[in-house]
């Protein structure tokens, strides 16, 4: 219901409405973390860069769960290297603590986990190209690569694992 009201005040540009709306949802919910993704984006629509990355980083803080957190750091990942692509240090530090969080090398190969990882990889290795930063997908590869040594022959996961190496 709050998400719906959400997307209804931000359609009629009612930015400080749906601004308060979420804050006060954030002590009340279960998943606050949800909420602070949607202020997250509601910051970038008023291009508050600073504010953005700050939501995105706090819901990736309070994620719980291994493909939830997986998927809240992600996220953060790929709005620092949109919104500040130049913050090198940063984008490099976060992304190898998220690599290090992988536990689960199956499921990380499959459903949401995998389509979050192979976006990460392409936004990953378009970003080290652009800013000329060849040793955060080199440990990002190695992460996977030792991962995918770990998977059962003939499977979706290796299968998926691999085409992440291949790309």
């Amino acid at each position: 219901m709050i998400s719906q009201i959400n997307y209804l005040y931000q359609s009629a540009r009612l930015y400080d409405e749906a601004h308060a709306l979420l804050l006060a949802e954030l002590d009340r919910s279960e998943s606050p973390y949800y909420f602070m993704s949607s202020l997250s984006s509601l910051a970038e629509k008023r291009e508050k860069t600073e504010a953005a990355l700050e939501w995105r980083r706090k819901a990736y803080e309070v994620s719980t769960g291994a493909a939830t957190r997986f998927q809240w750091g992600a996220s953060y990942i790929k709005a620092i290297i949109r919104l500040t692509p130049e913050n090198n240090d940063l984008i490099v530090k976060t992304s190898i603590d998220l690599f290090a969080e992988l536990k689960d090398e199956q499921s990380v190969f499959a459903g949401r986990n995998f389509r979050e990882l192979s976006s990460l990889n392409q936004q990953l290795s378009a970003w080290q190209d652009e800013q000329q930063e060849d040793t955060l997908i080199e440990t990002f590869h190695a992460r996977i690569q030792s991962m995918c040594e770990k998977q059962a022959l003939a499977t979706l996961e290796l299968e998926n694992c691999r085409s992440l190496l291949s790309s």
